[in-house]
């Protein structure tokens, strides 16, 4: 028996309200409370009658009673508001503030078949365990599930935001554009692209926008990765550039070493990402662009169709030159930021100020971008889902990421459905 599955049972009244103590009373559940995720007693807030008094406080699941005394419950003050004990086996008297701890012994209230179904279910070696019953949930359930775990997608990537806007003392502009530099680094560069941006104000680079070799000589200049020895008239513009601006901004560069080419296709090196986020900063995108609820997914993408000199036209690094290529921004690469950068922004700050609009206008603009096509989204369509939206896309990246692979069957709506007598 696990006690994941006596707390789901508890949760969905599956045992129901009444239960017999051990010490012979008789015990109604008035609140079943909320399951903690947390360190402490497993559920809290909870409301008990026994005969005629009403308690409150917190209930705690083991198999058996001597386990509040194998996990060291006796020693810990969070314990000391539990109210009730609910086990398979009592074994062990136990004492709360010097009483005996009301005690409910649930083994006959097990319904083994239904047991043997929630076993199945979580214990399948299949990624996605109700596969074979994922058609005959009603959609009303998955959608549920595609919203819940989207939220908690975007909650989850909030969290560095938030972290980067409370360091930086609320300065939105340049925490928006700490997130932009991690995008445009990846998950190889990202670390190196932060360390690079955090280096310099992004107002004192925007500050120079007019000149079209300030900002790509500084940041080329600050990470290493701009020549010393070339005859090249665009890099030689941009050294002399640096020079100057290093002498007058104080600037310190960074190791080449810290940025990564190795095994990344040339689209994603960091030389022509960084020429591309140059000519980003250089467009002067503000926040105030970003949080105006009046601009759509178009209008937004819009700020973002930024030409490269024509250098970049026929290279990807300093290096020699390739077949011609295009020196724009790929519909693709701006669809990523706005799935990984826009909209967790915007949903960082309505978080932040506790602004639903904002939140909501996050989720609008989330559900009018195209769909992800990528490995997951097309093992989803395998099982018959229907993707149109990012939104989709993104729910249920989240979805196979965080519940079927880690098999959170029971804090899933889908699984939570499946088990439902």
């Amino acid at each position: 028996m696990r006690e994941e599955y006596l707390h789901h049972a508890f949760q969905s009244k599956i045992f129901g309200n009444y239960f017999q103590t051990t010490q012979g009373d008789l015990l109604e559940i008035q609140n079943f409370g909320e399951l903690n995720s947390n360190a402490g007693p497993d559920f809290l807030n909870t409301r008990i009658k026994v005969d005629e008094t009403i308690w409150a406080g917190s209930i705690e699941f083991h198999i058996k009673s001597s386990d509040w005394f194998a996990h060291g419950h006796q020693h810990d003050l969070r314990y000391n508001n539990v109210i009730v004990h609910f086990v398979l086996e009592d074994d062990k008297t136990v004492l709360v503030n010097g009483k005996p701890l009301l005690t409910v012994v649930l083994k006959d209230k097990i319904d083994q078949q239904h047991y043997l179904k929630f076993l199945k279910l979580t214990d399948s070696a299949k990624t996605i365990s109700c596969a074979a019953q994922l058609k005959d949930v009603p959609s009303v359930y998955v959608t549920q599930q595609k919203e819940r775990a989207l939220i908690q997608r975007l909650e989850r990537k909030s969290e560095q935001i938030i972290s980067d806007i409370k360091k930086l003392n609320g300065d939105l502009e340049t925490a928006f554009y700490f997130s932009l530099a991690r995008l445009f680094g990846g998950k190889v560069n990202g670390p190196a692209f932060e360390s690079l941006i955090s280096k310099i104000s992004v107002r004192s680079l925007q500050k120079l926008s007019a000149n079209e070799f300030a900002i790509p000589s500084i940041l080329f200049g600050l990470s290493g990765l701009l020549p010393t020895d070339t005859r090249d008239i665009y890099i030689l513009s941009l050294i002399t550039e640096f020079n100057f601006q290093k002498e007058k901004l104080q600037l310190v560069s960074m190791e080449k070493s810290q940025f990564r080419f190795s095994r990344m296709h040339p689209q994603g090196f960091p030389s022509i990402r960084l020429a591309q986020f140059s000519e980003v900063i250089r467009s002067n995108i503000s926040v105030g662009d970003i949080l105006s609820a009046e601009k759509s997914f178009r209008d937004i993408k819009e700020l973002f169709k930024c030409e490269l000199p024509e250098f970049w036209e026929t290279h990807f690094t300093f290096g020699k030159p390739v077949k011609t290529k295009s020196n724009f921004l790929s519909d693709d690469f701006i669809n990523l930021i706005f799935i990984n950068t826009i909209v967790p922004f915007l949903f960082s700050v309505g978080r932040l100020e506790s602004d639903e609009k904002i939140k909501s206008y996050a989720l609008e603009l989330l559900n009018g971008t195209e769909k992800e096509n990528n490995s997951i989204t097309r093992f989803w369509s395998s099982f018959g889902l229907d993707f149109k939206t990012a939104f989709d896309s993104q729910a249920l990246i989240e979805q196979k990421n965080e519940f079927c692979s880690k098999k959170k069957c029971l804090i899933c709506t889908i699984g939570h459905q499946l088990l439902t007598p």
